[in-house]
């Protein structure tokens, strides 16, 4: 896998692959469909993926509007050799019928046609829609068009026709979302060699700023260096924006309710919306700046927000996707010390209860020598002459640092994201889930050198 198949990949998960059945189903029972898409979208995976839906069930061919059509049923006749003019009078119904005409006809670039000859496509369609529509066509023999459009203007005037069991409109809205990408992402560094804490970077970091951008994701591949403080890679975010010219829209849109909502966050919906609700709202979205995540709801682009200099949306996006890696870690990690410490010590028991009073009061169980951090550095501070304590002592207090830096909603720099990484597996390796027999207590260090993590498995838990 390589950065740009990364459009390919996400849609084989399982959200696009239903949204692209949907779409599959409608077109293969011969209901026409106006395809709405955001300018980054990636048209070609989209319309292979398509293809291998439909494949087995009906008949897909793509044509090319040339600039100057200004008479679609001139240009379809000639396109597939037929009489402009037939004998019937009815040309709509010529081309319907034709043999040559595939089941399913993708009319692209519709988007640079004009505003006289795009009144006309929306006329074609209307005809062929309501020829569709003739009781005396089986269901068997009806066709359809797939009409895919990028342009916000386009876009405006092809959405103002109305929808019927014939005439289907579909938006590219949350299809891919974040969670595509972190998945995808995965797979990419796997295949890039990039494995350990590195990987979990990456996914934390790099997959949160990019979102349902699949390119910027690409971008921050090829731009960004891990090693670099969280201020610089947002930088490489800004330099996204700059490259992909947001700045204008961004000027276009500015006092927008569909913008200061979405940067308020006051615009969260549980669902979906059918279509964008405002002229400013679709232009935002066409141009890749306005995406939909389930998690969220409608989200300004990370490269939108690197501009407008919204410094503090960004870093809870970065300490988004580090809380949601880190804590499990840090909260395991936390456990099994304690588990350790039980084992090890026969005042640990005692000292635990002491700390939590609703525990106190309960019968002893092994559930009872489970305390926060800071005790247990108390507790180690007991023991500094002992060296692999001491040891200790200083690895639990850097988690405790990281665990109070997440909990008071502030990223965390790579430094400190790898340490608890390796500090976690440094444990899991030498002691297991359980089984107390932490080579600390041998004195004993790790031979393992490096972030990778462990050679199997993609996140440790």
């Amino acid at each position: 896998m390589t950065p740009w198949t990364l459009p390919v990949e996400a849609l084989r998960l399982p959200r696009p692959q239903r949204r692209l059945q949907v779409l599959a189903d409608d077109l293969c029972r011969g209901r026409s469909v106006l395809w709405f898409l955001p300018a980054p979208a990636p048209i070609e995976s989209l319309l292979s993926a398509l293809e291998e839906t439909c494949r087995g069930r009906a008949t897909l061919e793509t044509s090319h509007v040339p600039l100057d059509t200004e008479w679609p049923i001139e240009w379809l006749a000639s396109r597939y050799h037929l009489d402009a003019t037939p004998p019937s009078g009815n040309a709509v119904a010529s081309l319907y019928e034709a043999d040559t005409v595939p089941e399913i006809l993708i009319l692209r670039d519709l988007e640079n046609a004009s505003d006289g000859a795009l009144g006309q496509w929306k006329r074609f369609i209307s005809e062929w829609v309501g020829y569709s529509k003739r009781p005396d066509i089986m269901p068997a023999e009806r066709k359809a068009l797939l009409i895919p459009v990028r342009d916000a203007a386009a876009i405006a005037a092809l959405d103002e026709m109305a929808e019927d069991a014939f005439l289907a409109k579909a938006w590219y809205r949350g299809w891919v979302t974040s969670r595509e990408t972190r998945v995808v992402a995965a797979a990419l560094f796997e295949d890039h060699g990039i494995s350990g804490a590195k990987a979990l970077w990456g996914e934390a970091v790099w997959s949160n700023l990019a979102g349902s951008d699949l390119e910027c994701l690409a971008w921050m591949m090829e731009k960004a260096d891990i090693d670099s403080s969280i201020r610089d890679q947002l930088r490489v975010v800004r330099e996204y924006a700059e490259a992909r010219a947001f700045s204008p829209v961004l000027d276009a849109t500015q006092g927008s309710s569909a913008r200061e909502e979405a940067l308020a966050h006051t615009a969260r919906a549980e669902h979906l919306p059918e279509s964008p609700s405002s002229s400013a709202e679709r232009l935002l979205w066409s141009t890749g700046l306005l995406t939909w995540d389930h998690d969220e709801g409608p989200v300004v682009h990370s490269a939108a927000l690197a501009l407008l200099g919204r410094t503090a949306d960004l870093n809870h996006r970065v300490w988004r996707g580090q809380a949601a890696i880190l804590l499990p870690m840090l909260d395991r990690y936390r456990l099994e010390v304690c588990h350790i410490l039980g084992q090890r010590f026969t005042e640990w028991a005692e000292f635990a209860r002491t700390r939590d009073a609703e525990v106190a009061r309960e019968p002893p169980n092994e559930d009872c020598g489970a305390v926060e951090f800071g005790d247990i550095v108390e507790f180690l501070d007991r023991f500094r002459t002992v060296p692999w304590l001491r040891q200790l002592r200083q690895a639990v207090d850097r988690m405790r640092r990281v665990r109070n830096t997440l909990a008071h909603y502030s990223p965390v720099e790579w430094p400190e994201f790898r340490d608890v990484c390796e500090e976690f597996w440094r444990l899991r390796r030498n002691g297991g889930v359980g089984l107390g027999g932490w080579s600390y207590q041998l004195g004993l260090k790790s031979t393992h050198t490096g972030s990778e993590g462990p050679r199997h498995g993609r996140r440790p838990v």
